[in-house]
């Protein structure tokens, strides 16, 4: 039986598709099982793709059975591909997954004849158990977790299946698989109400081992991924085993960073300098908002002195705080914009993601709009991707809302250097990293996210220089290269490429950034030795042609 596991597209554009980018660690979880059990499986991530490009697939391979893993806003990817695979083959069974698939199983069963079956909560042993049974031809109407039509047609949940108790008894999906997101544990034991995990998870944590953590950086290490994004809801919160795992990560010496979630509480120096070790270079906090009664609806219950001191100690462990704020909620105003900008202002963030508040099943604020107003689930026969609360809120403007979000993110925008500028990292121990830390920011005020910002490029210098007062650091000596050759400053980026290259002989990237100078400068012999020790590399190579065409056309002996 060969199975076809997909993660749809979306219906709107987002500026910045990180946070929904890859395919859901689940996803990779339950092709493992499968895997296990026998099945051949192709997983794919078309959150980038379109129907074309599904059908395509699905034609090619002539899956016997699909699934597809939802969230929400891709429900309608999911929907059209499974039209698509019933287009092509009317009897390959379509399931649903995922936490999308979990709270709305009634409404795709209802309306979508494409979908055959939906899965709630964790798919491992659900999917196994349905794949084996369509394979013997068996009954698989007592499956835990599976929802299915009876034979009327009506939609028929089963019991959920119970959580698995030791993930480590999970098959590895790095065995077979290359992702980039890791995770050491399931579930958040948070309360927030604009989150569906409390009703998907019930508020439990079940961890990963540390070895097992660790065993799978190793494994997707060898495989050639460098970063990692490390999907826990809140890493930290089992300090003693994130403290191990990071440990074992960092005994290895692997050439790795990554990026994790927490929250504000739940972090002290002591696990952000192991996080720091292990290779971490950003943790993204959900502050929310700086609005106390605004934190209050949302259930965030943080406190203001652990917003500051989270921020601090991680900027001081040389890694990149990122925060997550929600604007477009309740008594939206002046008071509650200048709070968060006040916040902005005393956290520093060097990175920050602004949400406006939408309502999604399985959240609290969803149950409670239900029944206020007794809106049922068919509302998401829209396609629509989520409903703002402002929609639903007759005291807001939509006008007032939308200027929030940009005044947030325009003066975030326009204070960014300064808080730049303010990061001084200084936990013992950790110098190499602090001069990684202030270089990496420098990057993306020279060519990055930030470049197009008011003052980045003398932002990116300062952060350079800065950075090689701390230590000998190859991404330093290039940005300032880079950035006195734009400036036309060829001897300046003659000088500091040199003494990088003498740090870093074997850097290309140092050693082209070089010859391009010398070339400019008129010493293409030089930069052509620069070039040699790289001569297999493309870039190397391009610029060598160009240094022999300048030789050329000054001819010998000039």
């Amino acid at each position: 039986m060969k199975i076809l596991l997909a993660y749809p597209w979306f219906l709107e554009e987002r500026p910045d598709p990180v946070d929904v980018a890859p395919a859901p660690m689940g996803l990779y979880y339950v092709a493992a099982a499968l895997e296990s059990a026998g099945f051949s499986v192709s997983l794919h991530n078309w959150h980038d793709r379109d129907l074309a490009h599904a059908r395509r697939v699905l034609a090619g391979e002539k899956p016997d059975l699909v699934g597809f893993s939802i969230l929400h806003g891709n429900r309608f990817g999911a929907l059209d591909a499974a039209a698509a695979a019933k287009t092509l083959d009317p009897s390959v069974p379509v399931v649903l997954g995922g936490p999308g698939a979990s709270f709305l199983w009634e409404l795709y069963l209802s309306h979508y004849p494409q979908v055959d079956y939906v899965v709630r909560g964790e798919g491992e042993a659900a999917m196994t158990a349905l794949a084996r049974g369509l394979k013997l031809g068996e009954d698989v109407s007592s499956i835990p977790g599976l929802v299915f039509r009876d034979a009327g047609g009506k939609p028929v949940a089963n019991p959920p299946a119970p959580p698995v108790k030791d993930l480590d008894s999970l098959p590895e999906p790095a065995a077979s698989h290359t992702f980039a997101h890791v995770a050491l544990s399931r579930g958040c034991a948070g309360n927030c109400s604009f989150c569906g995990s409390p009703a998907l998870w019930g508020r439990r944590v079940r961890f990963h081992s540390a070895e097992v953590f660790a065993g799978r950086i190793k494994t997707l290490a060898e495989k050639g991924v460098t970063h990692f994004y490390v999907s826990d809801d809140t890493f930290t919160l089992n300090k003693k085993r994130a403290m191990a795992a990071c440990q074992k990560v960092a005994g290895m010496g692997l050439p790795v960073t990554f990026a994790a979630i927490s929250r504000v509480d739940a972090v002290d120096p002591e696990i952000l300098w192991w996080m720091r070790k292990a290779g971490c270079i950003q943790l993204s906090f959900g502050v929310e908002s700086g609005h106390e009664a605004t934190r209050k609806f949302l259930n965030k219950n943080i406190e203001p002195g652990d917003i500051l001191s989270a921020f601090a100690a991680t900027t001081d462990a040389g890694i990149l705080p990122r925060a997550y704020f929600i604007y477009g909620c309740p008594g939206e105003g002046e008071e509650v914009i200048r709070a968060n900008l006040e916040t902005m202002d005393a956290i520093r963030p060097l990175a920050a993601v602004f949400y406006m508040l939408d309502l999604f099943p399985g959240t609290a604020l969803y149950e409670d709009f239900k029944r206020r107003t007794g809106t049922t689930d068919h509302i998401w026969l829209e396609r629509a991707e989520g409903l703002a609360w402002v929609r639903t809120d007759p005291s807001l403007s939509v006008d007032t809302v939308l200027s929030a979000g940009r005044r947030l993110r325009e003066y975030f925008a326009r204070r960014l250097p300064d808080y730049a500028l303010a990061a001084n990292p200084s936990a013992p121990g950790l110098e190499a990293e602090h001069a990684d830390f202030l270089s990496r920011l420098g990057m993306t005020f020279l060519q990055g996210e930030y470049a197009a910002l008011p003052r980045a490029m003398e932002t990116a210098e300062e952060l350079f220089s800065r950075s090689l007062s701390r230590g000998k650091d190859a991404r330093a000596c290039l940005g300032l290269g880079m950035a006195a050759q734009r400036r036309r400053n060829l001897a300046e980026s003659i000088e500091v490429l040199e003494r990088g290259a003498t740090w870093f002989p074997r850097d290309e990237n140092l050693a082209v950034c070089l010859a391009v100078s010398l070339l400019s400068s008129g010493r293409p012999e030089e930069a052509l030795k620069r070039l040699s020790p790289f001569s297999q590399s493309p870039q190397a190579r391009h610029w060598a042609a160009r240094c022999r065409q300048a030789m050329e056309r000054r001819g010998p002996g000039k």
